[in-house]
């Protein structure tokens, strides 16, 4: 479904939610209306909503019932062909969460700016949250992921991906965005992008095989006859070591984001 499919009510809705950093459920707990109202609308299934619970909405959102329903301010479409994607889940430095994905009531979907050749790699959405990556990707925005599992490649020098530790000592997981850095000397260096002091410091692999290498040849070989394109290159296990870091994988590529309007600071 495309976006131009839509309500300005919904597109505005679903604009000020993640630029709020809202989903359907909380949203809903902070408009106290119920979580399928919020629901309804977005899936088109109520096409008549209350003005009353409307306004609710509004104010929750930090705007006015006639902002909602404006044409005018409404999401206007990108040049870049839109698809819609399902927004799963959020990223963010230093939360350990025992999911890195959101239940399926929670999620809701989106027409962002999506690339053709992409459609048919099963992008979805990541709502990121914090600071470790404001200066890219400022909370509030929704970055477009494809996993490599589906880009049929490996990570390449210079991509923002998305990464997930792991906890050692239980079944927490931490997903976040990093830029990723192939050094000269076979080394993996996952950045941030910050401008908190607390995030400044990347998060090194162990040195990838040489692309050169036998091994190396033949796993790139097996893959791309049987397109098991897994995330053996870009894994680091530590279970040898449980005082150790936790498990690393850098799992997805991102090919896209939706960033909310910036506003200044004073």
């Amino acid at each position: 479904m495309v976006l131009s499919s839509t309500t300005p009510l919904q597109r505005q809705i679903t604009q000020r939610m993640a630029q709020a950093g809202y989903t359907q459920h909380t949203l809903a707990l902070a408009a106290g209306v119920g979580q399928t109202y919020i629901r309804d609308i977005l899936s088109g299934r109520s096409r008549e909503p209350r003005p009353s619970k409307l306004t609710l909405i509004a104010e929750a959102l930090n705007c006015t019932l006639p902002d909602l329903l404006e044409e005018e301010n409404a999401f206007h479409p990108p040049s870049v062909p839109e698809w819609e994607v399902e927004v799963r889940g959020s990223v963010q430095a230093g939360m350990w969460r025992e999911s890195t994905e959101w239940p399926t009531s929670d999620r809701f979907r989106v027409a962002l700016p999506t690339e053709a050749q992409w459609r048919d790699r099963a992008p979805y959405g990541l709502l990121v949250e914090g600071l470790s990556m404001n200066l890219i990707f400022p909370p509030g925005t929704i970055a477009v992921v494809v996993n490599f599992s589906e880009a049929r490649r490996q990570p390449q020098n210079g991509d923002y991906v998305v990464v997930a530790r792991r906890d050692p000592f239980g079944d927490s997981y931490e997903a976040t965005i990093k830029a990723l850095q192939l050094c000269g000397d076979g080394r993996v260096l996952l950045w941030p992008r910050s401008t908190a002091p607390e995030f400044q410091t990347p998060l090194e692999l162990p040195p990838l095989p040489s692309q050169n290498s036998s091994r190396t040849q033949n796993a790139l070989a097996r893959k791309q006859a049987s397109q098991d394109w897994d995330q053996d290159f870009f894994t680091e296990e530590t279970e040898h070591d449980p005082a150790g870091a936790p498990d690393v994988i850098v799992q997805g590529l991102v090919i896209g984001y939706y960033s909310p309007q910036p506003r200044a600071e004073f």
